[in-house]
């Protein structure tokens, strides 16, 4: 079992609330737990010749001076019910035992 936080118990919580839910975590849904984020919205930065645009906020900026971010993504079970759960940003941060800057730099092959 897993108590996490920041995590949907029904719905989409999108918009900044926050819930617990506990759960046993069936399998992830993706390996690469980590991403290069918008330093004003948060989204996935994209890759281009070298330097990191975010396709929301038009803002670019080079791999040194990234943040990064994670994102968890996990198929999980609580009673009778099957549900997906993606969980971002610092609240992973007692599950991994630092920042995602931090973890990122010390991966020998950081996700892409």
């Amino acid at each position: 079992m897993i108590t996490m936080l920041d995590a949907p118990a029904t719905g989409n919580l999108m918009n900044g609330n926050r819930s617990f839910v506990i759960a046993s975590i069936l399998c992830l849904h993706d390996t690469c737990f980590l991403y290069p984020a918008c330093h004003k919205c948060g989204s996935r930065l994209l890759l281009n010749l070298g330097r990191f645009h975010c396709p929301k906020d038009a803002c670019e900026s080079t791999a040194e001076n990234t943040n990064y971010r994670y994102r968890l993504s996990v198929k999980a079970s609580r009673e009778n019910e099957i549900f997906n759960i993606t969980v971002f940003g610092s609240c992973l941060e007692p599950y991994f035992g630092t920042t995602a800057g931090c973890l990122h730099s010390t991966l020998p092959r950081p996700c892409k």
